[in-house]
């Protein structure tokens, strides 16, 4: 299988590709569409399969069957999309734009034009280096910062979950988070290289689907694989009348955040198939998944490494190693995200048990996740600083059962200046996506210090809320 939609569609022509608000596309229906694009693209000189990478487009990654075109075509070009979060504010958007420095900009509801037949200049055959997507997080200054995935990186990674989860010939895998994460965009990914139907189910009125209405698209889509994160799922099980799994759905891919005990507990007695999953960015998606059909592996179980894929802990950190790693950040730096033997630390703590299975038991990192969101601290609080009256500020994540972890912000002020709580929120709100928002601000005289003079990060976060077990 490949990454070429002209391919999927010689082979599937008139097998369903996508669902989108009761509407069907074929493969062949979206090759046309992605052929569309790719001419479009032609005609401004974007593409032709070179060697070396070349600028990315950037996208509005939204799920739409207008951002599949787009990214199909990227994908049959050689030319790597750069993934905009729909719900970056304009500040925020604009930074990305300006570090990343795209060849071009295409905006989610902008349709391909009309199909034509396959163009001449359509590359048959790519090198598995190229870059293929650049998924944007936050670095470790909390600057807007692209994750380089290659096409090796995306194949290796929609093979390694086929070979997991294996494919039935009904599969329809529903891409509910935002494709401009690698969580979201992956589900396209392994439809497209697994000839599977993907149905979209793009947000209404909100960041994300109603749980109702989600709950109507299982049942009405007839969905076998899921992937969601914990709040998605909280908010399914807390829907009256009493919601229960569809008969059809035979696995839900829970990730992006640690579960809450009780969560993954009442799931199971209402015979949802939940697997619990650790992946991140910098690996295309999964690096573990439970395996199904086995025991639930206890409240930090995140199932056993992926096919392909190798893990060790080194002093309680996790190392990640295989084809599915990062070739590096965008715009380029000299320093390698791995080590000399190409090992990838990820920042995050756990332990392996006697089978092999990965349990995850915090962060050495900053990093905040909220809702499957990845927060960087430093976003916030340069957001706050730029308010007139504040001096210091220090962001932190609480634990919440409802999202995983929730935003709060420490802040003291300038000596004679004054700000309410909830006029500092308020200001935030004007700067920030609504996820990376502080949920609540809290001003102090003075924020704790290290021995060194450095705020005590870890000494505010203990001072809010006890630490996670």
């Amino acid at each position: 299988m490949t990454l070429s939609v002209v391919d999927a569609a010689r082979e599937e022509p008139d097998a369903i590709a996508l669902r989108h608000a009761g509407a069907s596309v074929s493969w062949a229906e979206r090759a046309a569409r992605a052929l569309g694009a790719v001419a479009w693209l032609r005609a401004r000189g974007i593409g032709g399969g070179r060697a070396e990478p070349s600028a990315p487009v950037a996208l509005t990654a939204e799920a739409t069957p207008a951002f599949v075109a787009w990214l199909d075509a990227l994908l049959l070009l050689g030319v790597p999309a750069l993934l905009v979060h729909p719900r970056l504010v304009e500040a925020e958007r604009a930074a990305l734009l300006a570090r990343a420095r795209p060849s071009l900009v295409v905006a989610s509801d902008v349709e391909p034009p009309p199909a034509v037949r396959t163009p001449h200049d359509v590359p048959r055959a790519l090198s598995p280096e190229l870059p293929a997507l650049i998924v944007t997080t936050s670095g470790s200054t909390g600057e807007p910062r692209g994750v380089v995935l290659s096409r090796r990186a995306i194949e290796a990674s929609a093979s390694a979950s086929a070979a997991h989860l294996g494919w039935e010939a009904d599969d329809r895998w529903l891409l509910a988070m935002p494709p401009a994460h690698v969580g979201g965009v992956s589900v396209l990914i392994r439809c497209l290289t697994g000839r599977r139907t993907a149905v979209l189910a793009p947000p209404a009125g909100g960041p994300r689907l109603p749980p109702a209405a989600l709950a109507r698209l299982l049942e009405d889509e007839r969905i076998t694989l899921a992937s969601l994160v914990p709040s998605q799922l909280r908010l399914l099980l807390e829907l009256e009348p009493r919601w229960a799994p569809v008969r059809a759905l035979r696995a839900v891919l829970l990730g992006g955040a640690a579960a809450p005990p009780a969560l993954l507990a009442d799931a199971r007695a209402r015979g949802v198939p939940v697997l619990t999953t650790y992946g991140l960015t910098e690996a295309a998606s999964q690096v573990t998944t439970e395996r199904p059909g086995e025991a639930p592996l206890g409240p930090r179980g995140a199932g056993v490494p992926l096919p392909g894929v190798e893990l060790r802990v080194v002093g309680g950190r996790i190392l990640v190693r295989g084809p599915t790693l990062l070739s590096g950040h965008w715009p380029p730096d000299a320093a390698s995200p791995l080590d000399g033997d190409g090992w990838l630390d990820t920042g995050d703590l756990g332990h392996l048990d006697a089978g092999g299975a990965l349990h995850v038991t915090g962060r050495a990192s900053e990093r905040i996740v909220s809702g499957g969101e990845n927060i960087h601290p430093a976003e916030v609080e340069r957001a706050l600083l730029e308010h007139h009256a504040v001096e210091e500020a220090c962001a932190v994540g609480v634990p919440d059962e409802a999202w995983g972890e929730r935003v709060v912000a420490v802040v003291t002020l300038r000596a004679g200046r004054q700000a309410a709580p909830e006029e500092l929120c308020a200001f935030a709100a004007t700067r920030l996506a609504g996820y990376k928002r502080p949920r609540r601000v809290i001003v102090t005289a003075a924020l704790p210090r290290t021995t060194t003079g450095k705020v005590h990060r870890a000494a505010v976060r203990s001072a809010l809320a006890p630490p996670l077990g």
